[in-house]
């Protein structure tokens, strides 16, 4: 599929890329992936990539987003290796993940690239700097549209906005700062049509989003026997949306513990996504939208987590295409201003965690841990209104959103504590200890 031009860089402010010291530089060589022996037939039989040639000393990282220019041709065969009957099964098995490694140009194109550049992860979009005077507006109108996809929840559109606009500003003692994955409880029967909801809003305002399951889910592993990794549903550029729905665990196997560690990283604090080669793990830093929903959380956990209340189910109208530019353009803005914490925000912000604390609004287990949450949602706060300066009436919102939230993990920890089955209790009678028999205790029938 065609996309339009990217913006000119008078256009656009560009965005430094983030560097890390855990993370070298990694080429994709000339192919953008790689089939593994095991996954060979299905690979071919879905034409999703194509075979490109970079030439020159530097080549497209690992789960970048490309702009490549070249011409479609023959000619990049990786072997020439054929069967014999001397082959031993070693040789069979080579030849075998050479041939899904090289599938026919009729499955799979070859490029050989003239020029590639680096795209910025709002593309086709261009980021253009965020209009304060207009940004309540959209931000309003996001709202509405959010809480429409979770059944009427005003706060769970907040932290599904926050979620949207959050970005990796820095990574540091390996942690990325300025990140916020969403962990999102509902009952079972409402899980897929929330992820669906969710999944299309977020579709509207950002160009890629990915929708995957804990029991289908797949990381970047080496099949055994194989030289190339299997195409994964975890490799994600940044700037793109994932969206996981836990639906249970699959069969215990390396790949399944691979796609739940890779999930784990990609939630939890460090936001990289691993690429096992087998004799080396590779740990790439990934920034993208993380939204995790389901009954439980499927031993993944979130920066924050919310037990959604659902009141009224409705459809999603349709919006106009003025108004998703509108919406892009704002996102893609929003996502790129990065919020400091000057002299006076510090101490407003120090004040309120204090009354806070002393008032007994915020309890004293686990208040350095509340805090963290507090100041993340409060920048995301002022992001979504373009300010460059956390504000009183940042902190202030996002003073009520936690407790909001705080609440209601309360009311789901007493409803899960209510609906456990009582644990089984020694029993003594007499002189003998232990567990009695059914009859024993007049439950023979």
């Amino acid at each position: 599929q065609a996309l339009p031009p990217p913006p000119s860089t008078s256009q656009a402010t560009k965005r430094p890329r983030e560097e890390s010291d855990e993370q070298p530089p990694q080429k994709c060589g000339g192919n953008a992936f790689a089939y593994s022996s095991g996954a060979a037939a299905k690979a071919v039989a879905t034409p999703t990539g194509v075979l490109v040639r970079v030439y020159g000393d530097d080549g497209p990282r690992l789960n970048e987003l490309v702009e490549i220019v070249g011409v479609v041709g023959g000619g990049l065969a990786t072997t020439g290796l054929e069967v014999t009957d001397e082959d031993d099964a070693f040789d069979r098995q080579r030849l075998e993940d050479e041939q899904a490694w090289d599938p026919p140009a009729s499955k799979v194109a070859r490029l050989h690239a003239l020029s590639w550049r680096r795209l910025d992860p709002s593309h086709p979009v261009p980021p253009g700097v965020l209009d304060s005077s207009t940004a309540d507006s959209i931000r309003i109108a996001l709202l509405e549209r959010l809480a429409m996809a979770l059944d009427g929840d005003s706060v769970g559109a907040e932290y599904a906005l926050c979620a949207l606009l959050a970005s990796v500003d820095k990574r540091k003692d390996g942690r990325a700062v300025g990140a916020l994955s969403l962990g999102m409880f509902c009952d079972a029967p409402h899980v897929d049509r929330v992820a669906q909801n969710l999944a299309r809003v977020f579709g509207e305002v950002l160009p890629r989003v990915i929708t995957v399951k804990t029991s289908t889910a797949s990381a970047p592993l080496r099949s055994p026997g194989s030289e190339r990794l299997a195409m994964s549903s975890l490799q994600i550029c940044d700037g793109s949306a994932l969206i996981t729905v836990v639906d249970g665990q699959a069969p215990a196997s390396p790949a399944a513990a691979a796609a739940t560690s890779a999930l784990r990283q990609l939630y939890g604090s460090q936001k990289q996504i691993p690429f096992n080669f087998g004799f080396s793990e590779v740990k790439v830093p990934c920034d993208v939208v993380s939204v995790r929903i389901g009954v439980t959380d499927g031993s993944i956990e979130c920066d924050v987590d919310l037990p959604l209340k659902l009141s009224q189910q409705s459809s999603l109208p349709d919006v106009s295409e003025s108004t998703l530019a509108i919406m892009r353009q704002y996102v893609a803005a929003a996502r790129r201003v990065i919020v400091d914490i000057d002299e006076e925000g510090a101490s407003g912000l120090e004040d309120q965690f204090v009354a806070a604390r002393a008032t007994g609004r915020l309890p004293s287990r686990d208040a350095e841990g509340r805090l963290h949450q507090w100041v993340s949602v409060s920048k995301l706060k002022a992001r979504a209104l373009g300010s460059v300066n956390m504000n009183p009436p940042h902190y202030n919102d996002a003073f009520d959103l936690e407790e909001a939230r705080a609440n209601r993990l309360k009311e789901r920890t007493k409803l899960m504590r209510a609906m456990a089955p009582p644990s089984p209790r020694n029993v003594q009678h007499g002189f003998r200890s232990g567990f009695l028999s059914a009859k024993e205790v007049g439950l023979a029938d």
